[in-house]
């Protein structure tokens, strides 16, 4: 058989829109890992801040701190007054170590919701870029 010279015409920046198509999946399949995470972490939150909760309410009702927070909603010029002491007497009425762990959940929340807002603009001009492919419809 002869050699045929068949000469075959391949679409215009072919190369461009397979490359742009292949990084907009590596984009896609970490963005995907990245929602795992934070839905992880998200649940991780909610358990322990429910743990965290019940044992606030639990330190709280042991320590006498209701009596305070009465004395605070019903009469606030003693408090005024005093307040120095009051907030030594506070301080001391609450275990540290539970507010320690309250707080620390409460850097765990802050901490997810800055990873979140910062990968919140990557994941929109993500599925935007999905949104508005044209060249993927071309190969």
């Amino acid at each position: 058989m002869p050699e045929e010279n068949i000469e075959t015409k391949l679409p215009r920046r072919l190369f461009s829109k397979i490359i742009k198509r292949l990084n907009l999946e590596v984009q896609l399949k970490s963005t995907q890992l990245r929602l795992g995470i934070f839905g992880s972490m998200f649940v991780l939150f909610l358990v322990l801040s429910v743990v965290t909760l019940l044992g606030l309410k639990e330190v709280f009702t042991h320590s006498g701190f209701g009596n305070y927070l009465n004395l605070i909603f019903s009469d606030p010029r003693p408090i005024l007054k005093f307040r120095e002491s009051f907030t030594i007497t506070i301080l001391e009425t609450i275990p540290g170590a539970s507010m320690f762990i309250f707080l620390l959940v409460f850097c765990f929340l802050l901490l997810f919701i800055k990873f979140a807002s910062f990968y919140l603009e990557k994941t929109l001009n993500l599925i935007k870029a999905i949104r508005n492919n044209t060249h993927a419809k071309n190969i």
